[in-house]
């Protein structure tokens, strides 16, 4: 069974997605290097705000392993924060935390954890905003917190989506393989029974035409039921099959030795995964062998012969006609 097709993806994101721990380490770092600027101006008499710039940040590597309980560690650090009047910029975390719940927890949870940075939004905004900008600050700080919501929740149903396009693709294909193995055990089971009269009743003789239209089939099988009746091998019964059609592919060697004897080229094999292309304007056709003289300076007179499927050819060395049976 083949993988079905993926679109491609960037060796930046390839390489995201084989280490997952570092990205959100690198994550982590960056926002506790947000909050660096503003402690080195303001930790000088207040060291403990290190540690919780740390505990704003470091919680972040493990945000995928579980963000349920990454959000909870963050939102309890906030609210240590909120309530001894520090303002921090690494309060980003609580973003990238919220994006995560969204992006890999159930609904229900990214709701949840949305509700509670909402309230956590009105107590800074009431706390840390100027008189005058209560409004504007709950307004900018809820932006930013449904940004977060619906871009994880985006992100989340994406990749649902592509799952699901993953599996479906997946299982047509075990279907297909499967109607494949019905359709060989029905015609092994169908060949069984046609054995099973060749042996006992009579023969059966399966014949495909090399030209479905061709005005001979009654005459050949006339011929076959004949020539088999009379060397006391019938009753003879007679098939036609015509799927799968024929091809000049299925010359033997042996067939194919007689045609050139018989002054006739025998084709050469079919590429079935090509096709045969149609051709508009005339293009030049390589050189055969004749199949007389065994010379290469040969020339097409016609591109049909006494049937539509051979070719009139004759050669310059010799000067004999001969024909070309077509490769179909």
């Amino acid at each position: 069974m083949t993988a079905p097709p993926t679109a491609p993806v960037s060796w930046p994101r390839r390489w995201a997605g084989r280490h997952p721990r570092l990205v959100d380490g690198a994550i982590a770092g960056c926002v506790f290097l947000i909050g660096i600027p503003g402690r080195l101006h303001e930790a000088g008499d207040r060291p403990w705000l290190w540690a919780l710039d740390i505990a704003l940040a470091a919680p972040l590597i493990w945000r995928r392993r579980d963000p349920v309980a990454v959000f909870a560690v963050l939102a309890a650090a906030a609210l240590v924060q909120w309530v001894l009047g520090v303002r921090l910029t690494d309060d980003v975390a609580l973003l990238v935390a919220l994006y995560t719940v969204a992006a890999y927890e159930s609904r229900r949870n990214a709701i949840g954890a949305a509700a509670v940075l909402e309230v956590g939004v009105v107590l800074a905004a009431f706390r840390f905003a100027p008189a005058r900008g209560v409004l504007a600050s709950f307004v900018f700080l809820s932006g930013l917190v449904a940004a977060a919501f619906f871009i994880g929740t985006t992100v989340q149903t994406r990749r649902a989506y592509l799952a699901a396009l993953v599996d479906r693709a997946a299982r047509a294909e075990r279907e297909r393989d499967q109607q494949a193995r019905l359709a060989a055990t029905a015609e092994r089971a169908r060949l069984a029974r046609e054995m099973h009269d060749v042996v006992a009743h009579s023969l059966t003789v399966v014949v495909t035409p090399t030209y479905s239209g061709c005005p001979a089939t009654e005459v050949i099988e006339a011929s076959i039921v004949t020539a088999l009746d009379g060397a006391g091998l019938g009753p003879t019964q007679i098939r036609m099959q015509r799927a799968p059609a024929w091809t000049s592919d299925w010359i033997t060697a042996a067939g194919k030795a007689k045609l050139r004897g018989y002054g006739i080229v025998p084709p050469g094999p079919v590429d079935l995964a090509r096709g045969a292309p149609l051709r508009f304007v005339p293009r030049a056709v390589a050189p055969l062998v004749c199949p007389r003289c065994d010379s290469q300076d040969t020339e097409r007179l016609a591109a049909f012969g006494a049937t539509a499927c051979k070719a009139l050819w004759r050669c310059r060395a010799c000067g004999e006609p001969f024909e070309h049976f077509k490769a179909i």
